[in-house]
Protein backbone atom coordinates (compact mmCIF):
# COMPACT_ATOMS: atom_id res chain seq x y z
CA UNK A 1 0.00 0.00 0.00
CA UNK A 2 1.30 3.44 -0.89
CA UNK A 3 0.91 6.30 1.56
CA UNK A 4 1.18 9.91 0.49
CA UNK A 5 1.91 13.03 2.47
CA UNK A 6 -1.00 15.36 3.32
CA UNK A 7 -2.49 16.89 0.19
CA UNK A 8 -4.00 20.31 -0.27
CA UNK A 9 -5.75 21.12 -3.52
CA UNK A 10 -3.66 23.89 -5.05
CA UNK A 11 -2.75 25.59 -8.31
CA UNK A 12 -0.82 22.81 -9.95
CA UNK A 13 0.76 24.30 -13.02
CA UNK A 14 1.13 27.94 -12.10
CA UNK A 15 4.32 27.93 -9.97
CA UNK A 16 6.30 26.06 -12.62
CA UNK A 17 4.93 28.11 -15.48
CA UNK A 18 5.66 31.35 -13.65
CA UNK A 19 9.31 30.32 -13.44
CA UNK A 20 9.42 29.38 -17.11
CA UNK A 21 7.87 32.62 -18.28
CA UNK A 22 9.62 34.98 -15.87
CA UNK A 23 11.43 37.83 -17.58
CA UNK A 24 14.25 37.50 -15.08
CA UNK A 25 15.09 39.38 -11.94
CA UNK A 26 13.74 39.00 -8.44
CA UNK A 27 12.01 42.33 -7.94
CA UNK A 28 9.09 41.57 -5.65
CA UNK A 29 6.82 44.12 -7.32
CA UNK A 30 7.45 42.55 -10.71
CA UNK A 31 6.61 39.12 -9.36
CA UNK A 32 3.26 40.21 -7.95
CA UNK A 33 0.73 39.37 -10.62
CA UNK A 34 -2.72 37.90 -10.88
CA UNK A 35 -2.95 34.14 -10.51
CA UNK A 36 -4.58 34.15 -13.94
CA UNK A 37 -1.74 35.91 -15.78
CA UNK A 38 1.77 34.95 -16.83
CA UNK A 39 4.57 36.91 -18.44
CA UNK A 40 6.04 35.24 -21.49
CA UNK A 41 9.76 35.43 -22.08
CA UNK A 42 9.03 37.92 -24.86
CA UNK A 43 7.46 40.27 -22.31
CA UNK A 44 3.85 39.75 -23.37
CA UNK A 45 1.27 39.11 -20.68
CA UNK A 46 -0.57 35.82 -21.19
CA UNK A 47 -4.05 35.68 -19.68
CA UNK A 48 -4.99 32.26 -18.30
CA UNK A 49 -8.73 31.51 -18.08
CA UNK A 50 -9.60 31.27 -14.39
CA UNK A 51 -11.34 27.92 -14.84
CA UNK A 52 -8.04 26.40 -15.99
CA UNK A 53 -5.84 27.54 -13.11
CA UNK A 54 -6.27 24.22 -11.29
CA UNK A 55 -5.60 22.12 -14.40
CA UNK A 56 -1.90 21.49 -15.11
CA UNK A 57 -0.29 22.18 -18.45
CA UNK A 58 1.22 19.01 -19.97
CA UNK A 59 4.77 20.08 -19.12
CA UNK A 60 3.98 20.37 -15.39
CA UNK A 61 3.58 16.63 -14.89
CA UNK A 62 6.39 15.70 -17.27
CA UNK A 63 8.94 18.08 -15.77
CA UNK A 64 8.10 16.82 -12.30
CA UNK A 65 8.68 13.26 -13.52
CA UNK A 66 12.02 14.30 -15.00
CA UNK A 67 13.14 16.06 -11.83
CA UNK A 68 12.27 13.08 -9.63
CA UNK A 69 13.57 10.34 -11.91
CA UNK A 70 17.03 8.88 -11.49
CA UNK A 71 17.20 8.16 -15.21
CA UNK A 72 15.88 10.28 -18.04
CA UNK A 73 13.72 8.64 -20.68
CA UNK A 74 14.69 8.79 -24.34
CA UNK A 75 11.94 6.58 -25.70
CA UNK A 76 9.34 7.95 -28.10
CA UNK A 77 7.58 4.62 -28.62
CA UNK A 78 4.54 5.69 -26.58
CA UNK A 79 4.06 9.08 -28.24
CA UNK A 80 1.50 9.74 -30.94
CA UNK A 81 3.46 9.19 -34.19
CA UNK A 82 3.63 12.29 -36.37
CA UNK A 83 2.53 10.10 -39.28
CA UNK A 84 -0.94 10.02 -37.71
CA UNK A 85 -1.41 13.70 -38.48
CA UNK A 86 -3.14 12.82 -41.74
CA UNK A 87 -5.92 11.02 -39.83
CA UNK A 88 -7.29 14.14 -38.16
CA UNK A 89 -9.81 15.80 -40.45
CA UNK A 90 -12.72 17.03 -38.33
CA UNK A 91 -12.53 19.96 -35.90
CA UNK A 92 -12.87 17.77 -32.81
CA UNK A 93 -10.01 15.39 -33.60
CA UNK A 94 -7.82 18.29 -34.75
CA UNK A 95 -8.26 20.13 -31.43
CA UNK A 96 -7.76 16.98 -29.34
CA UNK A 97 -4.58 16.04 -31.13
CA UNK A 98 -3.25 19.58 -31.12
CA UNK A 99 -3.27 19.09 -27.34
CA UNK A 100 -1.73 15.63 -27.62
CA UNK A 101 1.06 16.69 -29.96
CA UNK A 102 1.74 19.78 -27.84
CA UNK A 103 2.33 17.44 -24.92
CA UNK A 104 4.57 15.20 -27.02
CA UNK A 105 6.58 18.26 -28.03
CA UNK A 106 6.97 19.19 -24.36
CA UNK A 107 8.12 15.65 -23.56
CA UNK A 108 10.77 15.70 -26.31
CA UNK A 109 11.93 19.12 -25.11
CA UNK A 110 12.01 18.26 -21.40
CA UNK A 111 13.79 14.93 -21.89
CA UNK A 112 16.19 16.36 -24.49
CA UNK A 113 15.18 14.12 -27.39
CA UNK A 114 16.47 16.44 -30.10
CA UNK A 115 16.08 13.83 -32.83
CA UNK A 116 12.27 14.06 -32.52
CA UNK A 117 11.73 17.63 -31.32
CA UNK A 118 11.75 19.24 -34.76
CA UNK A 119 9.17 16.87 -36.26
CA UNK A 120 6.81 17.36 -33.30
CA UNK A 121 7.24 21.13 -33.46
CA UNK A 122 6.32 21.09 -37.14
CA UNK A 123 3.30 18.90 -36.39
CA UNK A 124 2.12 21.30 -33.68
CA UNK A 125 2.57 24.18 -36.11
CA UNK A 126 0.48 22.41 -38.77
CA UNK A 127 -2.36 21.60 -36.40
CA UNK A 128 -2.15 25.07 -34.88
CA UNK A 129 -3.06 26.49 -38.27
CA UNK A 130 -6.07 24.16 -38.40
CA UNK A 131 -7.18 25.06 -34.88
CA UNK A 132 -6.91 28.76 -35.61
CA UNK A 133 -3.90 29.73 -33.51
CA UNK A 134 -1.36 30.11 -36.30
CA UNK A 135 -0.64 33.65 -35.11
CA UNK A 136 0.82 32.17 -31.92
CA UNK A 137 3.56 30.29 -33.75
CA UNK A 138 5.25 33.36 -35.17
CA UNK A 139 8.36 33.44 -37.38
CA UNK A 140 10.28 34.54 -34.28
CA UNK A 141 9.06 31.49 -32.34
CA UNK A 142 10.08 29.22 -35.22
CA UNK A 143 13.50 30.88 -35.44
CA UNK A 144 14.05 30.51 -31.70
CA UNK A 145 12.98 26.87 -31.76
CA UNK A 146 15.33 26.05 -34.64
CA UNK A 147 18.19 27.79 -32.85
CA UNK A 148 17.57 25.92 -29.59
CA UNK A 149 17.03 22.34 -30.75
CA UNK A 150 19.83 21.21 -28.43
CA UNK A 151 18.80 23.39 -25.49
CA UNK A 152 16.04 21.53 -23.58
CA UNK A 153 15.31 24.35 -21.11
CA UNK A 154 14.77 26.89 -23.88
CA UNK A 155 12.70 24.45 -25.91
CA UNK A 156 10.49 23.71 -22.93
CA UNK A 157 9.90 27.43 -22.43
CA UNK A 158 9.04 27.81 -26.12
CA UNK A 159 6.68 24.82 -26.06
CA UNK A 160 4.93 26.20 -22.99
CA UNK A 161 4.64 29.65 -24.54
CA UNK A 162 2.92 28.13 -27.58
CA UNK A 163 0.59 26.12 -25.33
CA UNK A 164 -0.42 28.99 -23.03
CA UNK A 165 -0.70 31.52 -25.85
CA UNK A 166 -2.93 29.10 -27.77
CA UNK A 167 -5.07 28.70 -24.66
CA UNK A 168 -5.45 32.46 -24.34
CA UNK A 169 -6.24 32.97 -28.04
CA UNK A 170 -8.90 30.23 -28.15
CA UNK A 171 -10.52 31.67 -25.02
CA UNK A 172 -10.48 35.27 -26.23
CA UNK A 173 -11.82 34.34 -29.67
CA UNK A 174 -14.80 32.47 -28.22
CA UNK A 175 -13.66 29.00 -29.29
CA UNK A 176 -14.52 27.35 -25.98
CA UNK A 177 -15.19 23.85 -27.35
CA UNK A 178 -11.86 23.81 -29.22
CA UNK A 179 -10.09 25.00 -26.07
CA UNK A 180 -11.76 22.31 -23.96
CA UNK A 181 -10.72 19.58 -26.41
CA UNK A 182 -7.16 20.87 -26.62
CA UNK A 183 -6.84 20.93 -22.83
CA UNK A 184 -8.32 17.42 -22.52
CA UNK A 185 -5.99 16.01 -25.18
CA UNK A 186 -2.88 17.49 -23.62
CA UNK A 187 -3.87 16.45 -20.12
CA UNK A 188 -4.58 12.82 -21.00
CA UNK A 189 -1.41 12.58 -23.07
CA UNK A 190 0.65 13.88 -20.15
CA UNK A 191 -0.81 11.15 -17.95
CA UNK A 192 -0.14 8.55 -20.65
CA UNK A 193 3.48 9.62 -21.04
CA UNK A 194 4.00 9.77 -17.27
CA UNK A 195 2.56 6.27 -16.85
CA UNK A 196 5.07 4.97 -19.40
CA UNK A 197 8.06 6.72 -17.86
CA UNK A 198 7.21 6.14 -14.19
CA UNK A 199 8.12 3.05 -12.24
CA UNK A 200 5.83 2.44 -9.30
CA UNK A 201 7.71 2.76 -6.04
CA UNK A 202 6.50 3.88 -2.60
CA UNK A 203 9.20 6.53 -2.32
CA UNK A 204 8.72 8.12 -5.73
CA UNK A 205 7.06 11.55 -5.33
CA UNK A 206 6.08 11.53 -9.01
CA UNK A 207 3.83 8.56 -8.31
CA UNK A 208 2.21 10.69 -5.63
CA UNK A 209 1.71 13.47 -8.17
CA UNK A 210 0.13 10.91 -10.49
CA UNK A 211 -2.36 9.95 -7.75
CA UNK A 212 -3.13 13.64 -7.12
CA UNK A 213 -4.83 13.70 -10.52
CA UNK A 214 -7.84 12.24 -8.73
CA UNK A 215 -8.54 15.84 -7.74
CA UNK A 216 -7.50 17.48 -11.00
CA UNK A 217 -9.68 15.37 -13.27
CA UNK A 218 -12.76 16.62 -11.42
CA UNK A 219 -11.83 20.19 -12.38
CA UNK A 220 -11.25 19.16 -15.98
CA UNK A 221 -14.65 17.48 -16.23
CA UNK A 222 -16.31 20.58 -14.79
CA UNK A 223 -14.57 22.71 -17.39
CA UNK A 224 -15.74 20.47 -20.23
CA UNK A 225 -19.24 20.58 -18.84
CA UNK A 226 -19.46 24.24 -19.92
CA UNK A 227 -19.26 23.17 -23.56
CA UNK A 228 -20.92 19.77 -23.57
CA UNK A 229 -23.58 20.97 -26.02
CA UNK A 230 -20.81 20.33 -28.55
CA UNK A 231 -20.99 16.59 -29.46
CA UNK A 232 -17.20 16.15 -29.49
CA UNK A 233 -16.85 17.72 -26.05
CA UNK A 234 -19.73 15.61 -24.72
CA UNK A 235 -18.00 12.42 -25.92
CA UNK A 236 -14.66 13.44 -24.44
CA UNK A 237 -16.34 14.28 -21.14
CA UNK A 238 -17.91 10.82 -21.09
CA UNK A 239 -14.52 9.18 -21.58
CA UNK A 240 -12.93 11.31 -18.88
CA UNK A 241 -15.71 10.28 -16.51
CA UNK A 242 -14.76 6.65 -17.12
CA UNK A 243 -11.17 7.57 -16.23
CA UNK A 244 -12.40 9.35 -13.11
CA UNK A 245 -14.09 6.10 -12.07
CA UNK A 246 -10.68 4.42 -12.02
CA UNK A 247 -9.21 7.23 -9.93
CA UNK A 248 -12.12 6.90 -7.50
CA UNK A 249 -10.66 3.56 -6.40
CA UNK A 250 -7.85 5.46 -4.67
CA UNK A 251 -8.73 5.81 -1.01
CA UNK A 252 -8.83 9.23 0.63
CA UNK A 253 -8.30 9.42 4.36
CA UNK A 254 -8.39 12.40 6.69
CA UNK A 255 -5.47 12.53 9.06
CA UNK A 256 -4.39 14.69 11.95
CA UNK A 257 -0.93 16.15 11.65
CA UNK A 258 1.46 16.03 14.63
CA UNK A 259 0.88 18.64 17.29
CA UNK A 260 2.98 21.77 17.04
CA UNK A 261 3.61 24.39 19.67
CA UNK A 262 2.92 28.04 18.89
CA UNK A 263 3.95 29.97 21.95
CA UNK A 264 2.02 28.43 24.83
CA UNK A 265 -0.65 26.96 22.55
CA UNK A 266 -0.84 23.59 20.87
CA UNK A 267 -1.73 23.81 17.19
CA UNK A 268 -3.43 20.89 15.43
CA UNK A 269 -3.16 20.44 11.69
CA UNK A 270 -4.44 17.89 9.27
CA UNK A 271 -5.03 17.00 5.69
CA UNK A 272 -5.91 14.23 3.31
CA UNK A 273 -3.73 11.32 2.32
CA UNK A 274 -4.23 9.09 -0.68
CA UNK A 275 -3.53 5.39 -0.61
CA UNK A 276 -2.81 3.79 -3.96
CA UNK A 277 -1.35 0.36 -4.53
CA UNK A 278 0.50 -0.86 -7.59
CA UNK A 279 -2.54 -2.69 -8.99
CA UNK A 280 -4.54 0.54 -8.91
CA UNK A 281 -1.69 2.42 -10.58
CA UNK A 282 -1.59 -0.13 -13.39
CA UNK A 283 -5.38 -0.08 -13.80
CA UNK A 284 -5.40 3.72 -14.07
CA UNK A 285 -2.48 3.67 -16.51
CA UNK A 286 -4.31 1.15 -18.69
CA UNK A 287 -7.48 3.24 -18.67
CA UNK A 288 -5.48 6.35 -19.53
CA UNK A 289 -4.01 4.46 -22.49
CA UNK A 290 -7.46 3.43 -23.70
CA UNK A 291 -8.87 6.96 -23.48
CA UNK A 292 -5.81 8.47 -25.12
CA UNK A 293 -5.85 5.94 -27.96
CA UNK A 294 -9.48 6.79 -28.56
CA UNK A 295 -8.55 10.47 -28.78
CA UNK A 296 -5.64 9.74 -31.14
CA UNK A 297 -7.60 7.15 -33.17
CA UNK A 298 -5.00 4.49 -32.41
CA UNK A 299 -6.11 0.87 -32.31
CA UNK A 300 -4.89 -0.80 -29.13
Amino acid sequence: MFMFKPIVKFLTFLPLAAVLFSCGGSNEAENKQSDSTLNSDSGAVIQIPEELIGIPAPSEMLDFVRMTSKKGSKSTAFLNPVENLKNYKDAGSIALNFGIYSCDLSYCSIFDISSSTKSYFETVKTLGEEVGVSSVITPDIIKRAEANMKNPDSLMAIADQVYFSSTELLESSGKGPMLALMIAGGYVESMHVAANVLKFHPDNPAVGRFADQKFVIEDLILFLQKYESNPSVAEVKKQLQSLRDEFSQITEKSVEAPKEKEGDKKVFGGGTILEMNEAQFKAIAEKVKTVRNNFAQIKS
